[in-house]
């Protein structure tokens, strides 16, 4: 069997494009002939198994749900997912307590009063050291826009 065909020259004999050397060895080789029958059947069977096979549905109607169901899994998935993130986030209690003491929070506070004010900011009514304030008492309005001497290097 070692100078018999391979595979591919059993092949193209039976598609009919084999060399007349191959063809040659077809007819003196019993094992080789029996080999191209073997494939000729089992060629045959394939063919018929697909022609007479049960008929798939080829563009027939697909149900709606079909076609729209792994949208709606993950659309599902989304919901669950972010209701679970609600109830959780519902029972979460944050507790913020202010780090330092009594007289800072006021201090905090006052400031933040001042700031939020639109037109003015009494700087001498700020508690605290008033060493580098001076003695205005006088408040900062907004029509106070003297910056000459902002940005000179």
């Amino acid at each position: 069997m070692s100078g018999c065909l391979g595979d591919h020259e059993v092949w193209l004999a039976h598609e009919g494009e084999a060399e007349s050397g191959v063809l040659a060895h077809l007819r003196a080789c019993s094992a080789c002939a029996s080999r191209r029958k073997r494939l000729a059947e089992d060629m045959t069977a394939l063919a018929g198994a697909l022609r007479d096979g049960p008929r798939l549905p080829i563009g027939g109607a697909v149900p709606f749900w079909r076609q729209w169901r792994f949208a709606a899994a993950v659309a599902a998935a989304i919901v669950l997912l972010a209701g679970v993130e609600t109830a959780m986030w519902k029972h979460a209690k944050v507790i913020v307590q202010p780090a330092g003491s009594m007289e800072t929070v006021a201090l905090l506070d006052d400031v933040a009063a001042m700031l939020a004010s639109p037109d003015t900011v009494n700087f001498a009514a700020l508690p605290g050291d008033d060493s580098g304030l001076g003695d205005e008492t006088e408040p900062f309005t907004a029509d106070d826009t003297d910056l000459s001497g902002v940005g000179a290097l």
